[in-house]
């Protein structure tokens, strides 16, 4: 194992959350299959959440929060030619830009992953409910 980077093994999730706050990106790839096109990775929220980019090739609906060069970097393909050239540009970004999309990260986690800004609509959506069926409850 190169010396740039570090095996941790298994560890909490709180330690597993620290980590990724900690790193200049997380990564990963799945491959086009039932489960990633339907299903939405949550190890890809939870590092927006602590503000960290993501490096991660697009299935499902990631595209409307993984935007390149914004709130992570895009990897074309789930292969290693492509893993090799997103790397490549994580690479050759300044710290400037690093900070940028972590920021950027983070701002795209709590607009679109916080409970708190969907909370107002859900109550609303509940209410609602609670509405019709009480008006249909008194109709019968």
């Amino acid at each position: 194992i190169p010396s740039c980077l570090r095996v941790y093994g298994r560890v909490s999730h709180k330690r597993s959350m620290e980590l990724v706050g900690l790193a200049d990106f997380s990564v990963f790839l799945r491959c086009p299959n039932r489960v990633s096109t339907n299903g939405f990775p949550t190890k890809f929220v939870e590092s927006m959440a602590v503000g960290t980019p993501v490096l991660a090739n697009i299935t499902s609906d990631l595209g409307e929060h993984l935007r390149d060069g914004d709130t992570g970097i895009v990897c074309a393909a789930p292969n290693l030619d492509d893993m090799k050239r997103a790397i490549n540009r994580v690479l050759r970004l300044d710290t400037e830009a690093r900070l940028a999309m972590r920021k950027a990260a983070r701002i795209e986690a709590v607009k679109s992953f916080s409970f708190e800004i969907h909370a107002p609509t859900l109550g609303r959506l509940i209410q609602e409910a609670r509405k019709r069926v009480s008006s249909m409850n008194t109709r019968i």
